[in-house]
């Protein structure tokens, strides 16, 4: 059944690819854990069910990992103008909010820099 599961994830509810794979490492995971020896839920499943779970996600039944980048193709980075242009607008709200004497021009402050910060530390 999760074959079909997974299908109507991908075909009627149009999921995207990164979510559908998610999906599907959820449920390996679990059923790994599930079936592992180590937590003796076997033999549990076994003595209260008469019967034992089993691995149902495998390689051929899942969506693959296959693109450095799964991001949507109409997503872009961002140019170097924009970026100076956001954070030009960053800069000004500070300015603005501190003008008006009102108390979140730090947390503002803070903001803006640490978008700078993760930038440059994923562009590196």
């Amino acid at each position: 059944m999760v074959d079909e599961w997974l299908g109507n994830l991908r075909s009627l509810r149009d999921l995207k690819h990164l979510t559908t794979r998610s999906y599907s490492e959820a449920v390996r995971a679990f059923c790994h854990f599930v079936t592992d020896p180590l937590y003796e839920w076997t033999a549990t499943c076994e003595e209260r069910f008469g019967t034992h779970p089993v691995q149902v996600v495998h390689e051929w039944n899942t969506a693959v990992h296959v693109q450095d980048n799964e991001a949507d193709a109409k997503k872009r980075a961002f140019t170097k103008a924009e970026l100076h242009a956001f954070f030009a607008h960053c800069d000004d709200e500070v300015t603005r909010i501190r003008a008006f004497g009102r108390k979140g021009w730090l947390p503002a402050f803070r903001d803006a820099v640490q978008d700078r910060v993760r930038l440059r530390a994923a562009a590196q």
